[in-house]
C-alpha cells in the first residue's frame, strides 16, 4: 500500500460520504471546515477507508496521533493528516 492509493481511496470514500462524485479534494483540504465534513462522518470515512484497503485502523491509535498534531475535537484535520497515519500505521512488511 503507497502513499497514492492511500489518496485516491480517501478521496472516493469521502466523495461517497458527500454525495457530490465531482468533489475536488486535495492533501491540504481541512476535513470540516473545507470539505464540509460532521462530527458522525468520522466513523463512515474510518469504516470505508478500512473496506476499500482491507486494514482494520485502531481508533484509539487514530485519536492519540491526531491530539499529538494538535487536532483537538478534529478541527483542522486535514487529509494528508489521515492519509500519513494510515501509510506508517499500514506499511508493508
Amino acid at each position: 500500500m503507497n502513499k497514492d492509493t492511500i489518496r485516491n481511496t480517501m478521496v472516493e470514500v469521502l466523495r461517497e460520504i458527500m454525495g457530490d462524485d465531482s468533489l475536488k479534494i486535495s492533501d491540504q483540504d481541512r476535513l470540516i471546515e473545507d470539505i464540509g465534513l460532521e462530527s458522525i462522518d468520522f466513523i463512515d470515512l474510518i469504516f470505508g477507508l478500512e473496506r476499500a484497503l482491507k486494514i482494520k485502523i485502531d481508533l484509539d491509535s487514530f485519536s492519540k496521533e491526531m491530539m499529538r498534531h494538535n487536532v483537538g475535537r478534529y478541527l483542522g484535520l486535514r487529509v494528508e493528516n489521515i492519509i500519513n497515519f494510515v501509510l506508517i500505521e499500514h506499511h508493508e512488511k
